[in-house]
């Protein structure tokens, strides 16, 4: 494990993607197991992590123009973020462009 897994962990998250999968279409939840998400229209995995120290771990690569992402349906996570709480969102990337606009759902 990373420094930065460690201290995320000790925070006692209610959920934590990696989005280190090699292959399949579930991205899974490390925090607590029950908050796993789908990828949906195949995004790219097995890309370097951005994450200094990480070379345990990979990246997965998606695609704007391909309308790549991961969906969360009925688990604790949407239920939390539609019940209109405080919730803290905290993602590491690389951005190859910026649109004009980006939308956080």
């Amino acid at each position: 494990m990373t420094a930065y897994h460690d201290l995320v962990t000790t925070l006692s998250p209610v959920a934590q993607f990696k989005m280190n999968e090699t292959s399949g279409t579930i991205c899974t939840d490390s925090a607590s197991g029950s908050n796993d998400g789908a990828y949906e229209a195949a995004p790219d995995f097995g890309h370097n992590s951005n994450l200094f120290g990480d070379f345990e771990n990979t990246a997965t690569d998606f695609e704007a123009s391909s309308s790549q992402y991961v969906s969360f349906t009925g688990n604790e996570l949407t239920d939390l973020i539609n019940g209109a709480g405080v919730v803290a969102i905290e993602m590491w990337g690389t951005v190859e462009a910026f649109a004009a606009a980006a939308v956080c759902a």
